[in-house]
């Protein structure tokens, strides 16, 4: 089994592929139009129609056969990778897994939780962020996909059909929210789940 370490898990190395949220390939300066900006085209949500998201910017990565390795020394701060890595500011060996993991939950902390661009109604998330971004790697969860995949249904698993369905936004408007409702009742009536799977 091939496993790869990418030490570079930062918010501008992670992309959607938004093709099926259209109805035609849209135009890469007005995404309201058709790629030849001869008429409008109609967009889907990502309930309705699930997409897919890519890590990209492999430069930095490491290749391993297992994902279990000898701990090795990072003797450069990667140059882009996230530096608020606690084992990267004492100088420590690293696992570069853990790594890995720190550095998606820090990712999702600074993007969707806190900032400028922090969205509503994502708290839910926390518990499965600080397991990942514990300042000893060894508590820290793994990037394996039964112990991540499994805390996520858990944490979901206690959440009201009202909370998986509340308006991801960074304020939304009344307007946006009647939308949004309207939009979420029409999917409940063709029971189209919550969390869609691509």
């Amino acid at each position: 089994m091939l496993v790869i370490v990418t030490v570079q898990c930062k918010f501008d190395n992670f992309m959607m592929d938004g093709f099926p949220l259209y109805s035609s390939a849209p135009h890469l300066g007005d995404l309201t139009m058709n790629m030849k900006c001869t008429a409008e085209i109609e967009r889907t949500t990502r309930t309705s129609q699930p997409v897919r998201y890519y890590a990209i910017d492999f430069g930095l990565s490491r290749q391993y056969t297992s994902n279990t390795l000898p701990e090795e020394m990072l003797l450069v701060l990667p140059y882009g990778g996230d530096k608020s890595v606690p084992e990267f500011q004492r100088g420590e060996l690293c696992d570069l897994f853990q790594v890995d993991v720190y550095c998606v939950g820090n990712f999702v902390r600074e993007i969707f939780l806190e900032g400028k661009r922090r969205r509503s109604n994502l708290e839910f998330m926390l518990p499965l962020i600080n397991a990942m971004m514990y300042d000893d790697p060894k508590q820290r969860s793994t990037m394996s996909e039964v112990t991540v995949v499994q805390e996520f249904e858990t944490i979901c698993g206690r959440l009201s059909w009202w909370q998986l369905r509340a308006p991801v936004s960074n304020g939304a408007l009344l307007l946006r929210s009647a939308y949004h409702w309207s939009n979420q009742i029409d999917l409940i009536r063709r029971s189209v789940p919550s969390i869609p799977m691509p």
